[in-house]
């Protein structure tokens, strides 16, 4: 919920404050961000400055861990956030979120900021930026605060660099986002003697308190561990999001966009390779300060021949597409337009057949609006056996999501799986329902009932329904007033020979109508495989049982092989993720706890050539060049699939 000392120090915004997005600091891990029309809204208080200090000082070498735990007070550190608010309030950064006001509230601030279109991670996860352009955008951010403020970004990862929308319809901006990464590890790492070009410039207050920290309480021991600390803890994060991370988001763009050039992920990686890579080495080593790391990796790869710089005439075309917004029609959205010219011919089929002016779907199947075999015998007839069949394979499918997890697909590759087994058991208490209202062999399931049996009726396909308008982003107000909606037009007035082409109509025209209004952000290729290999062989599969009933269906089962397209497409889709390295992730990785932390201009850097370093990756002894072979390979067999 939200914090209500946002509602407090803003009290005009009543109920148009929501939740859009929670803190992910080990220290602050009932931290919300509020947001209401274009502004964000976040709460830094004392209670959280302690906590943060307090697991700051469990990973700092004692006996210097126990003297900031006892002697760094909370009110000093979150003085210092208020003075970072305040002071980019007043000077306004081109590479930093915008704050427009810092509130006091009890024991504690209100910062009021700039509100984000989408992280530039989920921006660049949905195809709709150069990757290359969006790393360089990251460099030039993270150097120019460097260079010009004297702070160094200390979680550097691309979901705290944000896409922002400007006024007067200009290109979107990135700036970064999480203020309270910024932190002046200048002061631990400065000479008394050294000269600072940025002191010249305004720049964040730095309380005294916490100078005496990052200068060691005046302890040339505790000062030497302190940058011992900070240079081991800035390591692991660099490697974690920079090269780890940036090298993920590289292999996923191999995967899954075809629209990207072989030399736009090539350049990215080679990046990583022979740059970053090496940079981080040589910080580790102490031949870099952290405070100048993002200025010397911005001078590395400068230049208009610098492994950064822009790529082929071709992808150059798709960046100013992409500049004005015209992005490739995603492959998921591609299938769903197919379904939705499928729902709506396979509805024209029937007003036709109705109306006597189209005879090519089976009799029996206009006649019943199913294929149905034995329909005197109700438990072995196509509804007993799709009843037995959908149960069945639903537990399959459950048992498929809990193999899938076990092996490590993540939440995001299992939830189709786990919706759509609820779904299919649910069509098969249908099917359950169709079977003993029609055991006397006739298919009019809802015409010739009582009232009192229709209300009966309409109970029993409650919860199917229910399992047919379920969507996450659905309240269950809303899901249970299209669950009644539907199943009042089904029970009191459609003829039973309309069931399946309600249910075809409701569940996948309206799954399309939804999918393809939803920002393209939220698209991932899990959705494209579900597209492709459930919705589309659905309707395949229903023009196929409409058509071959009498010839064929009726006699190896009718309307239960329809059902099975739903578990065998998921089947293949599990088998698909399981048999990709890059989908498994080791579940002690994916359950681990975050980790515990928290001279040049840029613009003149990025015309300088960059010095390249060459060299064995990881002392594994593989070159940056069998890397940059494997994104060529991914590339083209992405392109054989998807026929791009």
């Amino acid at each position: 919920m939200v914090d209500q000392r946002v509602a407090a120090a803003f009290p005009w915004l009543g109920a148009d404050l929501q939740v859009i997005g929670r803190g992910s600091n080990p220290a602050r891990r009932g931290a919300t961000i509020a947001a209401a029309g274009s502004y964000a809204y976040r709460v830094d208080d004392l209670a959280d400055a302690a906590a943060e200090i307090q697991l700051q000082a469990k990973a700092i070498p004692p006996p210097l861990g126990a003297i900031v735990a006892d002697t760094l007070e909370p009110r000093v550190l979150l003085e210092w956030k208020q003075n970072l608010a305040l002071f980019f309030r007043e000077h306004p950064n081109p590479w930093v979120v915008g704050v427009k006001d810092v509130r006091a509230v009890a024991d504690g601030v209100v910062i009021k900021m700039e509100k984000a279109e989408c992280t530039v991670d989920e921006e660049l996860r949905a195809a709709q930026a150069s990757l290359r352009s969006a790393v360089l955008d990251w460099l030039m951010a993270l150097a120019h605060i460097e260079t010009t403020l004297g702070l160094t970004f200390v979680d550097v990862h691309l979901g705290n660099f944000a896409l922002f929308q400007t006024s007067g319809g200009e290109r979107p901006v990135r700036k970064l986002i999480d203020l309270e990464s910024l932190q002046p590890l200048r002061m631990a790492f400065e000479e008394d003697s050294e000269s600072t070009g940025w002191m010249g410039r305004p720049s964040p207050t730095v309380p005294s308190a916490y100078t005496s920290f990052l200068h060691g309480f005046g302890d040339e021991s505790h000062r030497h561990a302190l940058q011992s600390f900070f240079v081991a803890l800035f390591v692991r994060k660099l490697e974690r999001y920079m090269v780890d991370g940036l090298r993920k988001t590289c292999l996923e763009h191999a995967r899954d966009h075809a629209g990207y050039s072989c030399d736009e992920l090539t350049k990215v990686e080679r990046f990583i390779s022979e740059v970053a890579e090496p940079l981080i080495a040589d910080l580790k080593a102490g031949a870099v300060r952290p405070d100048r790391f993002y200025q010397t990796l911005l001078r590395r790869v400068g230049g208009p021949n610098g492994l950064l710089a822009p790529t082929l005439a071709a992808n150059r075309y798709a960046e100013r597409r992409a500049e004005r917004g015209i992005y490739p029609i995603h492959p998921g959205d591609a299938a769903k337009w197919i379904v939705v010219a499928l729902c709506l011919s396979f509805l024209g089929c029937i007003v036709l057949h109705e109306a006597g002016a189209m005879s090519s779907f089976s009799r029996s199947y206009l006649q019943d609006g199913f294929c149905v075999a034995n329909k005197d015998t109700p438990l072995v007839s196509s509804h007993g056996i799709s009843c037995y069949a959908d149960m069945a394979t639903a537990l399959g499918m459950l048992a498929l999501v809990r193999v899938g997890r076990a092996k490590g697909l993540s939440e995001a590759a299992v939830a189709p799986i786990a919706k759509n087994c609820l779904s299919l058991l649910g069509h098969g208490v249908g099917h359950l329902c169709l079977a003993i209202r029609t055991s006397g062999g006739g298919m009019a399931a809802f015409e010739g009932l009582s009232p009192a049996a229709r209300v009966a009726m309409f109970a029993a396909f409650t919860p199917v329904w229910y399992a047919f308008m379920m969507d996450r982003r659905r309240s269950v107000a809303s899901t249970v007033g299209f669950t009644l909606f539907h199943n009042t037009i089904q029970t009191f007035l459609l003829p039973t020979r309309f069931f399946f082409t309600h249910v075809l109509l409701a569940v996948l025209l309206g799954s399309a109508q939804r999918w393809l209004r939803r920002p393209r952000a939220e698209k991932t290729h899990y959705y494209a495989m579900e597209a492709w290999l459930v919705d589309v062989p659905i309707l395949l599969a229903a023009f196929g049982e409409a058509l071959t009933c009498d010839s064929f269906l009726i006699r190896v089962g009718g309307h239960v092989w329809f059902d099975m397209i739903v578990p065998i497409g998921f089947a293949v889709y599990f088998l698909i993720l399981v048999n990709d390295p890059r989908e498994l992730r080791p579940r002690a990785a994916a359950s681990a706890a975050p980790l515990t932390d928290h001279a040049t201009h840029p613009q003149q850097l990025v015309h300088q050539q960059p010095s390249l370093r060459h060299g064995h990756v990881n002392g594994h002894g593989t070159t940056p060049y069998d890397k940059h072979a494997m994104l060529c390979a991914a590339v083209a067999v992405k392109r054989q699939v998807s026929g791009g």
